[in-house]
């Protein structure tokens, strides 16, 4: 994207988009080094600093938080950033992040946490998802999603799929109960899998029409 993207956007816009860009990557940041540092200390597992914090970044929840806090400083720095595979990095952290919040409250919370445990729980699972969607609804930029997208969105998820099972058959451990192959096996596991995948792209999907949608709204509003 070109320097001076601020004037192609209308500086009003820009300064709206740099604003919630910012504040979404500092709450993603804030919430996966909060968690890292939380695992590290406590040492759980027993793996020591550099295995603690590959083993807590492993998880899809991390990854997410990542995803969206890369994509939210990238556009920080350059609000009317475009292109084939920024939107669709774009549409991945979007996606990622939603099905983040949404599985997490849906399958996986369990008992309430306190403290600073707590804190981090709710940035990572609550607070960067509705930061992350809310940006991109009230500021956008819109009109850059499209279904030729959503291969692109895909990448990060399936490596991820793909390495979660792959550590799971060398380790024996899987970060989600619903792909554990030791307790549902592999023909359940495939199926769950399957299945979040499909919800993603369900997901997916509902961005790109609610972006098309948003769009039609805007020039409407404008004439």
């Amino acid at each position: 994207s070109a320097i001076g993207s601020d004037v192609a956007l209308g500086s009003t816009q820009a300064r709206g988009v740099r604003l919630g860009a910012s504040l979404t990557a500092a709450l993603a940041y804030s919430g996966v080094l909060l968690q890292v540092g939380l695992s590290v200390s406590a040492d759980a597992n027993g793996y020591g600093p550099l295995g603690e914090t590959l083993h807590i970044l492993s998880f899809f929840t991390m990854v997410s938080n990542l995803v969206v806090a890369v994509v939210s400083t990238m556009l920080a720095i350059d609000p009317s950033r475009s292109g084939r595979w920024f939107d669709g990095l774009r549409l991945a952290a979007l996606v990622m992040i939603s099905v983040t919040g949404i599985v997490y409250w849906l399958l996986l919370a369990g008992e309430p946490t306190t403290g600073l445990d707590w804190v981090a729980n709710m940035l990572v699972h609550s607070v960067v998802p509705v930061a992350a969607v809310g940006s991109w609804l009230l500021v956008g930029p819109h009109g850059r999603f499209r279904g030729g997208l959503l291969p692109l969105m895909l990448l990060i998820p399936v490596a991820w799929l793909v390495f979660a099972m792959l550590r799971g058959a060398i380790s024996g451990y899987y970060p989600y109960f619903f792909m554990d192959v030791t307790e549902v096996g592999y023909a359940m596991a495939s199926l769950r899998i399957l299945g979040v995948v499909a919800f993603a792209l369900i997901v997916a999907c509902a961005y790109v029409g609610l972006d098309k949608v948003i769009v039609r709204l805007a020039a409407a509003y404008r004439r």
